[in-house]
């Protein structure tokens, strides 16, 4: 798992992926690393392969309009994609369920008789619970296990537009975030009850839970706004130039510590808060604005993709590595280190096989000055016949087998578990 331990990391752009005729708003990798999700204006849905970069699916749903928001359906334990969720703007919920390789049709739902997209759409593994945001709406659905969405509940009509809506707290609250009202409001999933409401001080672009228990929020204004949870007060501000009016959506890693911003200048912004300095690094996407980001960590490399929302249409993938990584040249991968005990033991070993060495080469020279063959830097060459003297090729056999023994060693300690550094 990628760490940064005060490092600033580097991004190496891996993959530049062309599938979309207009604006990009979803770019989403599925947990289980097998998946990314893009989907935008031109009503296109495109399922990635991140092990190549190849095209593995498109689910064209032009007569529905753009495509705004989605979410992968996972099972309980969350470690098996069993599916997709998005929302289109004629206020439309989609269910497409894995099958074998594919993602087939399940269902289509009617999230709103008011005209509307669906903004934002989340959902719980726990409790196979779906939310929904349409016009400043949340509706709150029971997804089956054969695909039927069943409402719950519905909130009242707070701000006609939702930037944001996550569950939290093992999908037993979810957390709504209003655009222009600037008002963060936890409900409780299983009555409805309300748990909190706290209003911030600017604007909510999009807002991310973080999981070391804090909200990131860019605040359309000047930058990006990290909070306490509930948000009670600002723990930092990371400011930049801020030259149009977007939504700018946040992708996290390393515990919440490494934060990506989507930007209107064609680089997102990488905010390394374990170091201190803020916005420390850019990734050079193009032009133009790339308000949509997303984010994928694993054991072994983290991914970052960012998309963009105007021509040429692009999405990139940036495989990310701290400076430790790169300097063992492994391209990010876990590296092998042998322990001060291994090291101690081969350290033991190497001292014992010195003084045998020592004893059998005693043993040699003792001989020659007794009547056998002396002991010469020539006789220390293989044996050619077998009338050659067996002691003088003893210490170099048992050179031999004194290094190979110390590789084969070396060998096993190196073969153990993979050691982080």
């Amino acid at each position: 798992m990628l760490t940064l331990n005060g490092l600033t990391p580097d991004f190496e752009l891996i993959y530049t992926l062309r599938g979309h005729s207009q604006a990009i708003n979803v770019a989403l990798f599925s947990s289980d690393g097998s998946f990314l999700l893009t989907g935008g204006d031109d009503g296109v849905l495109n399922f990635w392969d991140i092990r190549n970069g190849c095209l593995h699916q498109t689910i064209p749903v032009p007569f529905h309009g753009p495509v705004l928001s989605a979410a992968w359906t996972y099972s309980h334990d969350l470690k098996r994609v069993t599916g997709v969720l998005f929302g289109c703007s004629n206020g439309t919920v989609q269910y497409y369920r894995k099958h074998a390789s594919e993602f087939v049709f399940v269902t289509i739902e009617l999230t709103s008789s008011l005209p509307g997209g669906v903004e934002e759409i989340a959902f719980d593994a726990h409790h196979s619970r779906v939310a929904t945001a349409n016009g400043g709406v949340v509706k709150l659905w029971h997804l089956s296990p054969d695909g039927v969405l069943t409402e719950l509940h519905t909130s009242d009509n707070e701000d006609s537009m939702i930037s944001s809506l996550f569950f939290c707290e093992g999908g037993e609250q979810l957390v709504v975030c209003y655009l222009e009202s600037h008002n963060v409001v936890s409900f409780q999933a299983e009555n409805w009850a309300l748990n909190w409401s706290h209003k911030l001080p600017r604007r909510i672009g999009s807002a991310s839970g973080l999981p070391n228990g804090t909200l990131a929020v860019t605040n359309l204004a000047s930058g990006l706004d990290v909070f306490n949870f509930p948000p009670t007060q600002i723990l930092h501000t990371y400011s930049h130039q801020v030259a149009q009016n977007v939504r700018l959506q946040i992708a996290t890693l390393c515990n919440g510590e490494l934060l990506v911003v989507g930007s209107d200048d064609g680089k997102p912004r990488v905010v390394n808060r374990a170091s201190g300095n803020g916005f420390d690094r850019a990734l050079d996407h193009g032009m133009g604005i790339v308000s949509t980001v997303g984010s994928l960590q694993q054991l072994g490399t983290s991914y970052v993709v960012s998309a963009a929302s105007e021509a040429p249409y692009e999405v990139k993938v940036w495989s990310v590595k701290t400076a430790s990584n790169l300097s063992r040249g492994d391209g990010g991968r876990p590296g092998r280190s042998i322990s001060t005990a291994q090291f101690a033991l081969i350290a033991v070993l190497c001292c014992l096989a010195q003084v045998i060495a020592s004893r059998f080469l005693f043993a040699s020279v003792t001989d020659g000055e007794s009547g056998s063959k002396p002991f010469t830097i020539e006789n220390l060459t293989p044996p050619t016949t077998p009338s050659q003297s067996l002691s003088s090729a003893a210490p170099r056999s048992l050179a031999i087998l004194q290094t190979d023994a110390v590789l084969r060693l070396t060998e096993t300690c190196s073969n153990e578990s993979p050691t982080l550094l």
